[in-house]
């Protein structure tokens, strides 16, 4: 099915609302887990991701072809990094901080975080190789 530049146009704008709402929530929601794990960075990575989508929308209705290379090496590459920070964040690094087999110094865990740690099981080390592995 062939579809129109207006069609594309609206089927832009829709999602880029939804994403802008999306991203909105990821805001607000972001600080808490910001103070939780010093790494991840989620505030800075979805207003950056925000701003970029604004640029977007800018472009879409004055240069289009200039928004989809916007997308290509802007919104998508920015949106990947903050999935990796939050799946690396949130998944992986939690598990690999406390091994059975090396104990870490008490000083290198946060006291907060200590009674959730999950050890090091043959689940654990399988799913680091699986970029899209759910948390074990």
């Amino acid at each position: 099915m062939e579809y129109t530049a207006e069609q594309n146009h609206d089927s832009f704008r829709t999602i880029s609302a939804d994403m802008y709402q999306m991203l909105t929530a990821i805001l607000d929601a972001a600080p808490p887990l910001d103070a939780e794990e010093d790494g991840l960075h989620l505030f800075a990575a979805a207003a950056s991701i925000r701003d970029s989508l604004i640029r977007i929308s800018y472009y879409e209705q004055h240069f289009p072809e200039k928004a989809v290379h916007k997308i290509e090496y802007e919104l998508i590459p920015l949106t990947e990094v903050m999935l990796n920070s939050i799946y690396y964040w949130g998944c992986v690094y939690p598990s690999i901080r406390i091994s059975p087999a090396t104990p870490p110094r008490r000083s290198s865990i946060p006291s907060k975080t200590v009674a959730t740690q999950k050890a090091f099981t043959p689940r654990v080390l399988s799913s680091l190789a699986i970029k899209t592995a759910p948390c074990p």
